[in-house]
């Protein structure tokens, strides 16, 4: 038994870890703090029902809560060292005018989670990488448990890509982030990419429930999927956790 991060990193580099380093992993030591609420500003976000799991859900401004999280970094003196999960529930964040998004949900692009990284606020120096990641009640339609999938979706995609194609440092200069060579997947609304997001190419579709509470978790391409290697350097040969890849991405 392990961590669906170090799974991940394991069968990515296996035809090297099942021969010269069988004792590598990649695991993290989770903690807790006490749950902070932060109160919402009507203009700022609200609430609508989701028909589909029979429970509110609720919609915020992507740029209130990222000023938000970052407060809580600085105030929770959170260590660089330290990956920051902040963990809502059935809460979705949107570029779009929220309120736009509660009077007509099905028009509206939400997101249950992404990864980032911030200055300190008392050391210029330190980077604090965190993400958000929802925790969705599994839906009345659906067998599986979503609660589980932007977690796993986060961490995977932060252990490979740490400061993420989206983080600015004072809303001015790009962090570095890990490219890849061009992509495009069927999976991922069939446009080209270069950042080396791991869980994106499979997102919506990838994606293995663990029994007995069919707990869902994000299925994540391996390096040999990027970088075009055959054959693969991952597990059995394949190219993603799930196997749904048969073979390496394609070029845009």
């Amino acid at each position: 038994m392990t961590q669906w991060l170090d799974d991940y990193q394991r069968g990515s580099f296996w035809s090297t870890v099942s021969t010269a380093n069988p004792g590598y992993h990649l695991l993290l030591d989770p903690s807790d703090v006490p749950a902070v609420t932060l109160h919402v500003p009507p203009a700022q976000g609200g609430t609508f029902f989701n028909l589909n799991t029979n429970r509110p859900v609720g919609a915020v401004s992507g740029d209130w809560f990222r000023r938000q999280l970052q407060a809580l970094l600085n105030s929770l003196q959170v260590s660089p060292k330290t990956l920051a999960v902040f963990v809502p529930y059935n809460t979705f964040v949107t570029e779009q005018n929220p309120n736009d998004c509660i009077r007509n949900p099905d028009s509206c692009a939400t997101a249950a989670g992404y990864h980032s990284a911030a200055i300190g606020s008392t050391n210029p120096n330190a980077i604090n990488t965190f993400a958000y990641a929802a925790y969705l009640d599994a839906g009345t339609l659906s067998p599986y448990n979503w609660g589980t999938l932007p977690l796993s979706h986060e961490i995977l995609e932060w252990a490979a890509d740490p400061f993420a194609h989206s983080s600015r440092i004072q809303g001015q200069a790009a962090f570095l982030q890990n490219r890849a060579p061009a992509w495009s997947s069927p999976y991922y609304f069939n446009f080209c990419a270069t950042y080396l997001e791991v869980a994106d190419p499979l997102f919506g579709i990838g994606f293995l429930a663990v029994p007995p509470d069919q707990h869902a978790l994000a299925d994540g391409a391996f390096l040999s999927w990027f970088a075009r290697q055959s054959p693969s350097t991952g597990i059995f040969g394949v190219y993603d956790m799930a196997g749904l890849f048969s073979t390496y991405s394609m070029a845009c």
